[in-house]
């Protein structure tokens, strides 16, 4: 994602927001993977950093927000 800073008087919370959404998103496909309900996050050379056991709410959030 290229960017640059929106002048003051442009800049919304709401765009923000919006920009950081879609940041959280696309980092998200690169570096976490799921694995039944276990959550793997990943560093930038796909190497495992951690697991987390997600409960069933957690694991549809995190399917519908990543796309994963």
């Amino acid at each position: 994602v290229s960017w640059r800073p929106l002048p003051k008087s442009q800049c919304k919370n709401s765009q923000i927001f919006h920009i950081t959404d879609k940041l959280d998103k696309e980092s998200g496909k690169d570096n976490l993977r799921l694995d039944g309900n276990i959550l793997i996050v990943l560093n930038k050379d796909k190497q495992e950093l951690k697991r987390v056991d997600l409960n069933s709410q957690e694991l549809v959030w995190v399917k519908e927000f990543f796309g994963i």
